[in-house]
């Protein structure tokens, strides 16, 4: 059934009639990444098509076809796993440096007389907690560093105490 021509230049189609309340939100960031992944299949498709084109102009046999399509369905599988492995390895690691930082950032706090430090704008375990975790850390090693080779001075001592984090991508 073709949707329903109504008023100026508007159609109305199946969601048209789901109730506002009940539509999610979607991010844009989310419909990006669909966006990625429906192009990635359309190309996968694309290509099965013109493959299957070329195979109807020589008359090439069903079982050739469902070998070709067998593999690709095998290295396309390969790629994904291969994919999600490294990811999976990134966030790992990502997740054990933060592990690693967190008691030496506590011990140069307590060593430069800071308050604890706290993500309490980030969600734990998050790359902004990450960021912020390296930028802290930074910012604290080259004070201990300037600690130990100068005196420091009233003034010094006020820009030492400065934020104790900020959740934005340095």
């Amino acid at each position: 059934m073709m949707p329903r021509r109504v008023g100026a230049g508007r159609w109305r189609g199946e969601f048209n009639s789901i109730p506002r309340r009940f539509v999610p939100f979607v991010s844009p960031r989310s419909l990006a990444i669909e966006a990625l992944l429906t192009e990635t299949i359309a190309n996968l498709d694309l290509s099965v098509a013109i493959v299957t084109n070329k195979w109807d102009q020589l008359n090439i046999d069903e079982n050739y076809r469902a070998q070709w399509i067998n593999h690709l369905r095998e290295r396309v599988r390969q790629v994904a796993e291969i994919l999600t492995e490294d990811e999976s390895d990134a966030v790992e690691k990502i997740r054990m440096t933060m592990n690693e930082w967190l008691p030496e950032i506590s011990a140069l706090r307590k060593k430069l007389n800071l308050a604890p430090f706290e993500l309490s704008h980030c969600r734990p375990g998050s790359i902004q907690a990450f960021y912020a975790m390296r930028q802290e850390l930074a910012r604290l090693r080259s004070l201990s560093a300037a600690c130990t080779s100068t005196t420091i001075t009233t003034k010094d001592a006020a820009n030492i105490a400065g934020p104790t984090s900020k959740c934005e991508r340095s």
